[in-house]
Parts: C-alpha cells; structure tokens; sequence
C-alpha cells in the first residue's frame, strides 16, 4: 500500500475500500482523502461529497456502498455460474463458448493495446 492510501478492512461486504488521496477519475462509491482538508470524501455518481469532516465525524447520510448489480456492473461470480452448469446442459455448453470466444479476442485485443502504447 502506498503512503497516500489509506484501506478500510470491510470483510463482512466481501470487498475491500481504498482511499487514495488523488482521484484520476471517479465511479459511484469511490472515495477521496482530501489531507489539505482532512476530509473524506465519496463519489455518488455527479459529484463529490464529504462524509468525514475536519472533525472526524462520519456523515453516515452520505455514506453509502453501492450493491453492484449482476451484467449491470460486473459479471455474476464464477462459482455460481459453474453450479449452473452442473444443472443446465445449454449453459454450460454456452459458458465454454463464452470462454472460448473470450480468450481469442482478449489476444487481439491485448495485441491492440501494445499497438497503441507504441
């Protein structure tokens, strides 16, 4: 962890929540240590908001940890999708055409990105 990262342990969430003190771009959720200010701050989707002042006190109004939603923000979790399987041929069937389909392009893609970074 660098010095100007501080990292809540939220284990019960399953996920952990780092704090970085110069946000390069925001996503809902995202927080802000502002050590001018010595403010944290979170990001709800338009803009910044304070949820720990100068005081040290937590504005658990603006506090919030976003629920990602399944093929809205991330992928349903592997094991659950191999328990699938294991029950529904025509998924899994799809499932290792997903794979399959998914490493071919990721070598193109890959090949693209050394292509730009040149």
């Amino acid at each position: 962890m660098d010095n100007d990262e501080v990292t809540f342990d939220v284990s019960n969430m399953l996920s952990t929540v780092t704090i970085t003190t110069v946000p390069s771009t925001a996503n809902v959720g995202d927080m802000w240590l502002d050590t001018t200010n010595s403010m944290i701050n979170t990001y709800n989707g338009t803009n910044w908001t304070t949820i720990i002042g100068d005081t040290g006190t937590i504005n658990l109004d603006e506090l919030s940890f976003p629920i990602p939603v399944e093929w809205e923000h991330q992928f349903p979790a592997f094991h659950k999708v191999e328990e699938m399987c294991k029950e529904y041929p025509a998924l899994e069937k799809a499932y290792e055409n997903f794979k399959t389909i998914y490493t071919m392009v990721e070598q193109d893609w890959i090949g693209k990105q050394k292509e730009q970074d040149t």
